[in-house]
């Protein structure tokens, strides 16, 4: 995906992008952050759930003290199971705000420049070492409880502590093994697990009164050399595609920014707009709001309740299960583009390259196979979010109130790449929404028999839960085995097909069946169509079938992906057929006398598959069962 390193002007204490601080002429100095890098400005709503978390932590009113409404505050997000930021503030990372998704709420991690601000602040949550334990943690140890000589009273075991020098002054910070009266009393063992020591200094605060203006300032040459490149792009695809022109635009900040840079480009472009029926009020507020301010014209293809239809069948959405595109915002795209564009059309989107592996891969221009005539455009795939911020505050542009709230992205609003926290912040601002959300996944839960936690802690979001969320299932104590579904007659079946929103460049399959597959007997008879291999841990079966993937999972779902529409379509059949065959097998032989190498055979009343098959599928056209389906 690449990496971004962001640079700050000491003098200025502002946030830069390139080599030199615009205001003062002072070189910048780049900050240590976890790749790739993409770094945001900290809200209102992101500022007071960082002070409201600090607070609960290290006491009342430290977190206004550390984060003052007068600096700015940038957060980087880093890999994790669920939300994690990097919080940076006055040109460097004072901690960590993640979400525990096993707890269900926020903490706040220090490091040893953030510690020194707390405790400077009042915090509590310290302990003090003797001097003799000094050079052992500095040199890596951990801390031992012979060796603290005061600790905060309130300290319990597994808490974020830091580590005082005899004289006050922080040199280390991690994780308690106990409570402070156990470090107290006497006895051994480890009191604190080190995450990261520095010598003992005093904080490095920079001066205040920092305003998200003064940064637009810090980078004004920087954010005028990257507009004009955009511009010269955007015209020379106009010159280049005689197409009509438009923007797609999400209410997101990606796709303003890509609006006001066709604009600033001297083009009058159609705004579009596909509502999935899963959008924020705020966002379809903001979307009608900024047409009429350019005096644009909008069309909005609207899906209605087609999510809420679709679900009847398919059940919730996952990140490894997207129906919801195809139903919710691929086929109204197509259908808009078909009946409002039938020449074909160019589309600018707001797509950048650190969103996500897809993206950096995809092309600057391209076309989709399942939106015709259709031709997207990407004139800020190279840029990163602070970039995308600092030029939508140079045009002072009135972007979606959501960001505002504390929201980091904008889009359906119970979108299965959501994080946990952001369900709570959308329970928390639209209660309405999530009612209906809450009230349909407990309804499914109840039916598949699973635990509440199934839908508290967001397990809904996967078919086959990967090693991450498998783990935390475990620590939990949970297990997800779906009640057995096996309507009378017929297996029943539904297929999705259309471009993959998260493979680079590929078509893929979802479907449902009515009910439940036998793992067991289905990975058996799939290997008539390829390599087959399957967990009964994580209820999947993935089958390889020429050039294709195919994932059938435990609940009666199942994906196929492939690089074109033809050899997704025909594997996502050759998958159909297998589960139709291996749930309507009654061992009446037909396929073991008709193969010609003898590798089928009949055991319990089914057919066997052996390792002879060489995968010819002349079973295929022999078995009753597919015959009068």
């Amino acid at each position: 995906m690449g990496k971004f390193t962001i640079g700050w002007c000491a003098s200025c204490n502002l946030p830069l992008l390139a080599g030199s601080c615009e205001r003062c002429g002072g070189s910048s100095q780049e900050v240590q952050i976890t790749p790739p890098g993409d770094v945001r400005p900290a809200f209102e709503g992101d500022l007071d759930l960082l002070s409201e978390t600090v607070d609960r932590q290290f006491g009342e009113g430290v977190g206004k003290k550390i984060f003052p409404n007068d600096k700015l505050v940038l957060l980087n997000s880093t890999p994790a199971i669920d939300r994690a930021d990097e919080v940076i503030m006055d040109g460097c990372v004072l901690g960590l705000l993640r979400y525990d998704p096993k707890e269900l709420k926020f903490e706040f991690s220090p490091r040893c420049e953030g510690a020194r601000r707390i405790f400077g602040a009042g915090g509590g949550k310290w302990v003090k070492i003797d001097e003799g334990a000094v050079k052992p943690v500095l040199d890596g140890s951990n801390v031992l409880a012979p060796g603290v000589i005061a600790a905060d009273p309130k300290i319990e075991a597994d808490e974020e502590v830091y580590i005082l020098s005899p004289d006050d002054l922080v040199l280390a910070v991690g994780r308690s093994r106990m409570g402070a009266s156990s470090m107290m009393d006497g006895r051994k063992g480890m009191a604190v697990k080190i995450r990261q020591v520095e010598p003992p200094r005093k904080p490095s605060i920079l001066k205040g009164g920092q305003t998200w203006e003064d940064a637009v300032e810090a980078n004004r040459k920087f954010l005028k050399k990257s507009e004009e490149k955009a511009k010269h792009f955007i015209r020379s695809v106009v010159e280049k595609i005689p197409r009509q022109l438009a923007v797609a635009y999400s209410g997101g900040k990606d796709s303003l920014a890509t609006l006001l840079l066709v604009r600033e480009a001297g083009e009058d472009p159609t705004i579009i707009f596909v509502d999935t029926g899963l959008e924020f009020p705020e966002t379809v507020e903001n979307v009608r709001r900024v047409a009429r301010s350019f005096g644009l014209k909008l069309i909005v293809e609207a899906a209605g309740d087609a999510f809420w239809q679709a679900f009847e069948f398919f059940g919730p959405p996952g990140r490894d299960y997207r129906w919801c595109c195809k139903t919710c915002k691929l086929g109204p795209t197509a259908k808009l583009i078909r009946e409002k564009f039938p020449g074909g059309c160019i589309v600018f989107l707001g797509q950048r390259k650190y969103e996500s592996d897809r993206r950096y891969r995809q092309p600057r221009i391209w076309g989709n196979p399942w939106v015709p005539g259709q031709i997207g455009a990407s004139p800020i795939k190279d840029w990163k979010a602070l970039h995308v911020w600092l030029y939508i505050f140079y045009k002072g542009a009135e972007f979606n109130s959501l960001y505002k709230s504390g929201f980091s992205r904008i889009g359906c609003w119970m979108c299965p790449a959501s994080e946990i926290w952001e369900f709570k912040l959308v329970e928390k601002k639209h209660p309405e929404l999530w009612q209906r959300w809450d009230e349909v996944l407990k309804a499914y839960a109840s039916e598949s028999g699973y635990p509440d936690e199934w839908l508290s802690h967001a397990f809904w979001r996967w078919q086959a839960l990967p090693e991450g969320q498998l783990r935390l299932a475990q620590e939990l104590g949970l297990k997800f085995e779906p009640k057995p579904r096996a309507p009378c007659g017929k297996i029943k079946y539904r297929i999705l097909p259309g471009f993959s929103p998260c493979k680079d460049g590929q078509i893929s399959v979802e479907g449902s069946f009515d009910r439940t597959p036998d793992l067991e007997r289905a990975a058996n008879l799939l290997t008539t169509l390829g390599e087959v291999r399957s967990s009964e841990k994580l209820g999947v079966i993935k089958v390889k079938i020429h050039g294709a993937e195919a994932s059938v999972f435990r609940t009666g779902k199942f994906r196929v992906i492939a690089r074109d529409e033809r050899r997704a379509v025909e594997s996502a059949s050759l998958i159909v057929k297998g589960i139709i065959r291996a749930d309507g097998c009654v061992g009446c032989g037909v396929c073991a006398s008709r193969c010609p190498r003898g590798a089928i055979f009949i055991s319990g009343g089914h057919a066997v598959i052996t390792q002879a098959c060489t995968k010819c599928l002349e079973c295929y056209e022999y078995c009753p069962v597919l015959y009068f389906e």
